[in-house]
């Protein structure tokens, strides 16, 4: 809650907010990858390639990763959620509907597959 209150209380910089999600979304890949490895090389399971690569992006190889994927959807809505808190205007209010329509959706699409 800490770190919330200084990332909304702060300036919005597009650069840093961009390179922080690329970091999260790179470690999330690599330890996926590595997981993902693991299990299939040492561990023996079976995978269908073509179908995990697509689902490792909305659903963990391994538990201890559930938090990368809030934080990463925190992360992205952080500038429209300070806007929130400095004040919005319609255009952005229509603009965060929407993406948090079509995410919402994406999730649900592919949560239909598994």
């Amino acid at each position: 809650m800490v770190s919330g209150v200084v990332i909304l209380n702060g300036t919005y910089d597009r650069k840093k907010y961009v390179k922080r999600i690329m970091w999260f979304v790179f470690i999330l890949a690599f330890w996926n990858l590595i997981y993902y490895f693991w299990d299939a090389f040492h561990m023996n399971y079976e995978y269908n390639v073509f179908k995990d690569i697509f689902t490792v992006f909305f659903v963990p190889i391994k538990v201890q990763l559930w938090f990368m994927y809030p934080l990463i959807g925190l992360y992205i809505a952080a500038p429209f959620i300070q806007k929130m808190v400095h004040g919005m205007d319609r255009k952005l209010e229509n603009l965060f509907m929407m993406l948090w329509l079509f995410f919402v959706g994406a999730v649900s699409f592919v949560s239909l597959f598994n």
